[in-house]
């Protein structure tokens, strides 16, 4: 090979761009109450953002060959969202769950979250609040960009740390050595040595156990100070004290209940119902006001149990 084609050749590689990291699909896995096409906005801009990251994002028209149903189908739900990221072959599914209120210009509720699809692991998420007129560039999904990026990186990252074993050295060969030449020892008195090992033993003197002490009281007597023919109140008194625990935690977790189903009451404008919440905090406030009301007949019952069996036991 000449030098100038050589030179070439090198330079062709220089000049050739870093490879990214690859397989990561950018999928709608929920949409509440706003158009299609406004979510895709949304989704396109993630997409963007985690591409500007030098992060591998699966083109739209493989997403179209693989003939899937539409992915907001799974309503956010995990297990649904790693079996698509299995059916398209990816190794990270970044999951965009949008919804709205009814309103036009509220804004949108917005979470991102990146999962692993050999284990499930989250690698990194997002939850903001999207401006309508603001869909182009949405704060925070840069920053989860990074962060995804980073969390991808870090396996490789770990590898080209480790250090590599060190080899043990090798015993030398041990020297070899001349035995000096026998000469004949010249005559000395022997001198004898004797040595006297004295063994010492050792007594532990072990004292006999205490007699046991005269009470004149039988032993089946011992340990029980209630007069005969009187009945013991202690499962009385537990129950009583478990009744009381359980009837104050179902007051309080009624009351909890009630103060909080006055938020989702909503009020009535023109006709129309309203409730100062966004649908996920209502969704979540249903949630809570439904397990503080069970809870609240749960113990109530159990309230009412302890103190029959009180009753019963006194």
């Amino acid at each position: 090979m000449t030098a100038p084609l050589a030179l070439l050749l090198l330079a062709g590689l220089q000049a050739a761009p870093a490879a990214q990291t690859s397989d990561v699909a950018v999928l709608l896995t929920r949409r509440v109450d706003l158009p299609r096409t406004t979510a895709g906005d949304i989704v396109q801009a993630v997409a963007a953002a985690v591409e500007a990251e030098k992060v591998g994002v699966l083109p739209a028209a493989k997403l179209k060959a693989a003939k899937l149903a539409e992915p907001d189908t799974c309503a956010g739900k995990k297990d649904c969202v790693l079996a698509l990221g299995k059916k398209l072959g990816v190794a990270v599914v970044v999951g965009v769950q949008v919804g709205s209120v009814a309103s036009s210009s509220a804004p949108i509720a917005l979470y991102v979250g990146a999962l692993r699809v050999s284990d499930g692991a989250s690698l990194a998420d997002l939850s903001a609040e999207v401006q309508r007129d603001k869909l182009k560039a949405i704060d925070g999904v840069g920053e989860f960009a990074r962060r995804l990026r980073e969390a991808l990186a870090a396996p490789a990252a770990v590898a080209a740390t480790t250090p590599e074993p060190k080899a043990e050295p090798k015993p030398e060969p041990a020297a070899t050595t001349t035995a000096p030449e026998h000469k004949p020892a010249t005559t000395q008195p022997a001198t004898t040595t004797t040595t006297t090992t004295e063994t010492t033993k050792v007594v532990l003197a072990i004292p006999p156990p205490p007699p046991p002490i005269e009470t004149g009281v039988p032993p089946e007597a011992l340990g029980t100070h209630r007069e005969a023919g009187v009945p013991s109140h202690s499962a009385g008194y537990a129950m009583v004290g478990v009744a009381a625990v359980t009837a104050a935690a179902a007051v309080g977790c009624l009351i909890a209940g009630m103060v909080l189903k006055k938020d989702l009451d909503g009020y009535d404008v023109g006709g129309v119902h309203k409730v100062d919440l966004t649908r996920a905090e209502a969704d979540r406030r249903v949630r809570t006001v439904n397990i503080l009301l069970t809870t609240s007949l749960v113990t109530g019952i159990v309230a009412a149990g302890s103190g029959t069996t009180a009753a019963i036991v006194w």
